[in-house]
Parts: structure tokens; sequence; C-alpha cells
């Protein structure tokens, strides 16, 4: 059944993934295209989807099949300068949040990353001038918590980003005023 308009999928009705949220809706409900970050690709996106990707960087809803792909200058990409971002209706808009932060993935040793929350993925670089990712993560669906005394990390200055059945991310700050800014942001991001 789609998630959406809740019509039953047939053998002519057939079922598609978002590509941002994962949800399942038929051909109707998501039928928009745009670019994502953290696949690097243009993606079917569900209607709610589209109107946030669409806000949160600012480009018109794609909706025709000669308007589906971003022109290049639509492209998003990193600028290596720190931007402000505001938050309004609950999306993330006009621009980034970038940081240097240390990341913990799972057992792994913590690493030093520029991290940039573009939309709803967060986007690790090696460092502010990097092209290219080394990890990406779409964090809708996402919770924002404060890690427990067994993640054996410190609560204080780290956040945690937990998915069930999913590795947990830890996010350490160097400060409370980015930890607070940047749990704001996510939480926002991470529920839409």
């Amino acid at each position: 059944m789609c998630m959406r308009c809740e019509e039953n999928f047939t053998a002519i009705r057939r079922r598609h993934h978002c590509r941002a949220c994962g949800k399942v809706f038929c051909a109707m409900c998501s039928s928009f295209k745009q670019y994502l970050g953290f696949d690097n690709k243009i993606g079917r996106v569900c209607v709610s989807c589209n109107d946030i990707l669409s806000d949160s960087i600012g480009s018109k809803p794609r909706t025709d099949s000669t308007s589906m792909f971003f022109s290049s200058e639509d492209m998003p990409h990193s600028t290596g300068k720190a931007q402000d971002t505001t938050i309004s209706k609950g999306v993330v808009q006009s621009g980034d949040i970038e940081a240097f932060l240390v990341v913990k993935i799972n057992d792994k040793e913590p690493q030093r990353y520029w991290c940039v929350l573009r939309g709803m993925v967060l986007i690790l670089y090696a460092g502010n001038y990097d092209k290219r990712s080394k990890r990406e993560l779409p964090i809708l669906g996402y919770d924002v918590l404060t890690p427990q005394p067994e993640d054996k990390v410190d609560p204080v200055s780290t956040l945690k980003l937990y998915h069930r059945n999913m590795v947990p991310w830890y996010l350490t700050f160097t400060n409370d005023t980015e930890k607070d800014r940047w749990y704001e942001i996510l939480t926002k991001a991470a529920s839409l």
C-alpha cells in the first residue's frame, strides 16, 4: 500500500522507494527527482522529500521529464566556508552547518573530519578543502541522543546518532555552544 495515497499495489501499480526517506510509494506519489548528496546522484523522491530538498538547496520542484535533472549550476558543492544556517518550519534552509568534529563510528578509533550537514545528509570530509567525501549518512529517521555510560564516550561533549539496525555514530564537539547548535539542527533534520 502506498504510504501517501494508501492505494494498494498491483501488477500495474508498482511500488517505488523514495531514495531520501526510504518509504514506499506509488509512481504518482514519488514522481520527483532530486540530487541526493549522500548518493552523489539524482534519485526518485516522494512529494514530502521533494519539498524539503527543494527548500534546503533553493531549487524549484522538478516534475516534468524535461526538467527532472539539475543543471551543473544547481548541483550543491562544498564551499569550504562556514555558512549560516537558519531553521524555519522545521527545515534546515539557506546553507550548511559545517565544523571540524571528532567522529566515532561503532567501535572504530575516533577520527577528526570536516563535517557538513546539507539538507538531511551528514557528509564527512578529510578536510574543509576536499571535494570528495569520505562518508555520508542520510540522517532522516535517526535519533539524536546523549550517550549512555555503556557507549564509552564523554556524554558531556558528545552526541549519538542512533537508528535501530544501524551502526551508531558519535559526534564529539569542542564546546557546549557548538554541541547545542548541532543538536538543534540535527534533531530538526532527522525528524522531518
